[in-house]
Order: C-alpha cells, then structure tokens, then sequence
C-alpha cells in the first residue's frame, strides 16, 4: 500500500530535476492561486511541461505507476463502468479490466476514499495507477465526443425492423434444406430475414473484417471488428437470437437442428457492386450459439509492393528473391497481420506474360486476372495436398500456397522449389525461427528445409496515425534511452494523433506493415540441419545483418507513421527487444 501522502511536492520534484526554473514556477503558481487548479494542469497550460513529463513527475511522486492516457487507446465498455459524472468529479477513468481487478487512471491515487467508493461502485478491486488531471479530462471528453459521433451514425434498429423498404443486399449462395420447413419458415419472417440483412449492410458500410453475435445472460449483442477493435452495433431483442442464428446457418448450408457442436461454413453476398465472401463459425455456448462471421472483399484494390511500407533495401531484396526461377518464400505473422496483402501484392508483381502463376488456397481471399486460382474441395475428393500436386503438373512458374498445415503439401512444394517453381507460402506463426521449426516439428526433413527455403518474411500490422490530427512530442527520457539502442537518430520526436473528424476521434486512418526480411545464409543453413534452437537461430538472423521487426516499428514510430503504443500493443515483440529472453 503507497504512503497516504506524497513523499515529495510537486514543486520540489520539479526543481529538484530542473525541470522548471524558478522563474517558470513562481509564474505558475501565481496562476494557481488564481485559478485553483492542480499545479501540473497549471504549468502544461503554460507550456512549461508536458502531460508526458507530468505523468513520469506523478509517479515519481506517489510511488505508483503512471499511464499516458495519450498513447493508450480506451476501451469504451471499461471507461463506463464508472459513471462519467463520478469520472469528472474524482479526476477518474477507467482504462483496463482483468478478471476481477480494474486498473483506474487517478489525479491523485493517494485518494483511498475513492478508491473504496469504486470498488463499491464497480464490484471489482481497484488497482489506482496515475495520471494528470487535465490528461483524463481530456480522455473522458473525447470518449463522450466519439460516442456521440457514433449514435448520429447509427440506424434506429427498432424502426428499420418494421420498415418495408428493400435492404441493398443480395444473397448469392444459398442452400436451403426443405426437410424443417417449420424452423426455415420461422427463420425466415420478414423481420429476421432484414435484420441479418441490416448486420451485413452495416459491417460491409463501415469495412468491418468480423461481425460477432454473441448470447448473453440476459441480452443478444452484435458487435462489429473495425481496424481491429471490437465495437458494439446493436442489442436486439434476446428471443430474435435463435431465428438469426438459424438464418445464418441457412444462407451458409450449416445443419440447423445441431446446435451443440461447432460448424464453420460460408455464402457470399452482393451489395453495391461488391462480392464479399462471408465465412461462418458457430460455437456452443452457455447462454446459446455465438457466431463470427468473417467478411472478405473478393475484388479489392490491388496493393502493390510499394505502398505496404518496406523500407527501400528490404523492398528491394524481397523483389530479387521473389524474381528467382526457384526458391521458397515464406510469409509468417498471427492472424490479421497482412501476410495475404502482402503475398497478393507479390503475385500482382510477378503477374506478366511471360509467367505461369497458379494459386491454390480456401477460400480464394482475392481474384486477379491472369493467374489461375485453384481450391480444394473435399466434397468431391479434391484435398489439399492432392491440390498441391495436381497444380504442380501443370508446370508453374510460380505458386502461392494459402495453407501450411499439410506436411505432404508442403513436402511437395519445397521439391518444386527446389527445381524450376518460386513458392509463396503463407504460414501462421509468430517470427521467422520459430516457423523454421515448426517445419521441423511437422516431419519436414532438414536438408529439405534448409536446402528449399530462400527467405522468411515476418510482419505485423499496426494503424496508420491519421494525417489530419497528426501532432509531435517529446517523450520520456527513459523511452529515449531504450530507442537509442535500436535507432540511430540526432533527434528523438514521437507522433500521435489528435482525433478529429476525419478519423472519428481516434487518431488513426488505415494500417501500415511492420516487416523483417530473414535471407538463409549458410550458416542459418548449417543450423536447420543441426536443429538448433530457436534463440541459436534468431541469433544467426541478427548476425546476418537482418533488420528486425522491433527495429523496423521504431523507425515508423520516430518517422511519425504510427504511435509508440501501437508497437507495445504487439506484445511478441518483447523477445525482439530483448534478445537474451529468446
């Protein structure tokens, strides 16, 4: 438990480091004296400090830690846990929930009134952490300006639903059993079938990658995922869960008299000129089946190599390695990390007449003119390995592979590379040594391995900081200091953005990939067929002058295209930053 009052003042604090001299402090608290307020909101007004150095200052003072509501991005079901009138009252906000402890952004965490009387409120430990008055202010009048931007956006689901007018959405695909005609016809009022209708149109409208429609105790939710966030949509009336539900699985030819076992399907949908393919989970739950539906424009925009955000010398070497009559490339990232756009924006390079270029993946994420796109049916007897090699007959330049999981596939398409065929391969894994082993652990033989693979591409997505609200800082000595090992700068300047209109109030437009272009040298080669461990191999990257993907985020950050929060977020670039952890 912290001190119940602070060690030190602020004042002391601040020309103790020399903050302020001691002209810039008789200014400001002569302005605090007229204004009552705290001496930190004070000075930042008076652009003595800012919120960042006040923050450290705070911490430093009560003896906990700090958060810089600036760079942290909220989470508005969390902030409303407490009451927004208790929020500006107190100087509080909510910015974290886990399990059963909620961690609150204080101006004074010393407050244990407050503290208890939030626990009360909220029903959960408090774990106060601090931050200036005037930084949760700010945060708080922000999240109540995106809401309210939010509600003017939003349709009245209730009137939409006794609304006669067509929804602009077509079904493409749709089999329809006729053996429960009961349950089809109930899933099918007019009702349902527009409000499953009114989900998609809005997901499409506002770019949503997955819709989630979740069951809960007492309510149905139906939240969206937009550039990665989870935000709520509606809550319809909780007895339209099951109709909505087995419309779903309708449109999608799922079994809707089972609703105790997983089932993944898809159907496609046109609206607007668009094709979206729209795959469909459906997982049992306590309260009922949730379903995930996960959106895909068929023709999007083709991206080319040169706008996903490479650094020259890495785009450049990956345009070399991918033009070689042979070889393996493979793209390795989690999920939602851009390995499809970027191997997409690879074909559409290498995409000339003078190439044969084949694809084979489920479902086909993009169609392109000029290359021959296959997919495995199982149905009809077409699995994927047998996809692989019957598509390696036909005698490709090049071949992109959606799927790693099969080691006979994959046995097939190193052989390939081996002689005449270059093969992209798209491989969920964390970083480039650990999908290296992963290989191994699935029976591929090393010298396969080794001898096959020519490169490894490892990424991450992260958001664009939005142009229009873009703003500069200086941050914290201590974040400096950890840059400077990584980067080599005169000047070490961060970015945010300011939220405004043009990005809804987040401060974000878009993504930009974060790259690391592993090349195999010999003796990366020499330990594959060794097995060497992971950090052994890491460590051989390094040495091979790789710039890795910690480095690669820095460099965006200090570039103003993306905050340094943003690259915390992405929490397996601990072992990037710290090598010896590997």
């Amino acid at each position: 438990m912290p001190d119940s009052e602070p060690k030190q003042k602020i004042g002391q604090l601040l020309k103790e480091l020399n903050v302020v001299d001691d002209q810039q402090l008789d200014l400001a608290l002569d302005e605090q004296k007229r204004t009552k307020e705290r001496l930190g909101s004070v000075l930042i007004k008076m652009g003595f400090l800012t919120s960042e150095d006040l923050d450290y200052l705070l911490a430093r003072q009560y003896n906990v830690p700090f958060i810089s509501l600036e760079q942290y991005r909220l989470d508005p079901e969390v902030v409303r846990l407490i009451p927004e009138k208790y929020c500006r009252q107190h100087k509080v906000i909510a910015v974290q929930r886990q399990n059963n402890l909620l961690t609150v952004a204080m101006a004074n965490p010393h407050d244990f009134v407050v503290v208890n009387e939030l626990s009360f409120i909220v029903g959960m430990k408090v774990a106060p952490v601090v931050s200036a008055e005037i930084s949760i202010l700010k945060a708080l009048e922000a999240m109540m300006q995106a809401e309210e931007v939010a509600e003017q956006q939003e349709p009245d689901w209730e009137a939409e639903l006794l609304s006669t007018e067509e929804v602009d959405i077509e079904i493409i695909q749709s089999e329809e059993p006729s053996d429960i005609e009961d349950i089809i016809a109930s899933s099918e009022d007019a009702p349902i079938v527009r409000l499953v209708n009114m989900i998609l149109l809005a997901a499409l409208d506002k770019q949503a990658t997955h819709v989630h429609i979740e069951p809960l105790m007492e309510k149905l939710r139906i939240r969206l995922r937009i550039e990665g966030v989870l935000s709520e949509l509606a809550t319809p009336p909780k007895q339209y869960h099951v109709n909505i539900i087995n419309r779903l699985k309708i449109l999608s030819s799922l079994d809707i008299t089972k609703h105790n076992i997983p089932q993944e399907s898809y159907f496609q949908v046109r609206s607007r000129g668009r094709f979206v393919d729209v795959k469909v989970a459906a997982f049992p739950t306590r309260y009922g089946e949730s379903m995930v539906l996960s959106l895909h424009t068929q023709f999007q925009k083709m991206l080319a190599l040169d706008s996903l955000g490479m650094r020259r010398a890495v785009l450049q070497e990956l345009k070399r390695l991918i033009s070689a009559k042979r070889g393996f490339l493979l793209v390795v990232g989690p999920n939602n990390s851009g390995k499809t756009s970027t191997i997409y924006a690879a074909l559409s390079y290498l995409n000339t007449p003078e190439r044969s270029l084949y694809t084979l993946e489920n479902p086909i994420k993009n169609l392109i003119e000029g290359i021959f796109q296959g997919q495995p049916d199982e149905k009809v007897g077409l699995s994927y390995p047998e996809g692989v090699r019957a598509v390696l007959v036909q005698d490709p330049d090049v071949l992109m592979l959606g799927d790693m999981n099969f080691e006979k596939a994959i046995g097939y398409a190193l052989q390939a590379s081996l002689s005449n065929t270059m093969v992209l391969g798209r491989l969920n894994y964390n970083d480039s040594a650990g999908a290296i082993l992963h290989l191994l652990d699935m029976g591929i033989p090393p010298f396969l391995i080794s001898q096959a693979i020519t490169g490894v591409l490892s990424q991450r997505l992260v958001r664009r900081i939005c142009p229009g609200c873009s703003e500069s800082y200086i941050p914290p000595k201590k974040i400096i200091e950890e840059a400077r090992k990584f980067v080599d700068a005169d000047e070490i300047t961060f970015h945010r953005g300011g939220g405004c209109r043009d990005c809804g109030l987040t401060g974000y437009v878009g993504y930009v990939g974060i790259f690391e272009l592993a090349l195999l040298n010999e003796e990366i080669r020499h330990l594959i067929l060794e097995r060497a461990s992971r950090k052994a191999i890491t460590e051989a990257i390094r040495r091979n002058g790789t710039i890795m993907l910690y480095q690669d985020a820095l460099d965006k950050v200090i570039g103003g295209v993306t905050t340094y929060e943003e690259i915390l977020s992405i929490a397996d670039l601990e072992a990037v930053r710290n090598p010896q952890k590997s």
